[in-house]
């Protein structure tokens, strides 16, 4: 009578759950920095979306004044917004986002534009986000 050898070894299944288990651990790592970026990119995104308004405001202060109220911020789930008046056509930062409501690696940390000397605007964070999660052109 032969016998068949059917199934796995314990041997077998133990290296199975262990290339399992630090494929996940890859896995979780890599979606956690693809998750603060994008995070990270909505809250300058929304910043970037009221500069036109600052623009407007500083050619002529008649269109309003230098608030939260009256650049034109939708309500938001990141952030928290602030307004600074440039001196001499320059702010930094002019505006600002506290963010709110995000993954615990920036949480309570900022993401600024700042009206810059020629007129253009300028992206900053919090000194301590890894500039390998900044949006592009921030610093």
């Amino acid at each position: 009578m032969k016998k068949y050898k059917n199934g796995f070894t314990l041997i077998e299944l133990m290296i199975t759950v262990a290339i399992i288990g630090i494929l996940s651990a890859l896995a979780v790592v890599s979606y956690q920095s693809y998750v603060v970026k994008t995070q990270l990119k909505s809250a300058f995104i929304e910043l970037k979306g009221v500069t036109a308004h600052y623009d407007l405001i500083m050619l002529d202060a008649s269109n309003g004044s230098f608030t939260v109220a009256s650049i034109g911020f939708s309500p938001s789930n990141i952030c928290t917004y602030s307004v600074y008046a440039p001196v001499n056509g320059i702010a930094t930062p002019a505006l600002e986002c506290k963010l709110k409501n995000v993954a615990s690696a920036i949480e309570n940390k900022f993401i600024y534009l700042n009206k810059i000397q020629d007129g253009g605007w300028g992206c900053s964070t919090s000194n301590d986000i890894p500039a390998n999660l900044k949006p592009i052109g921030c610093v």
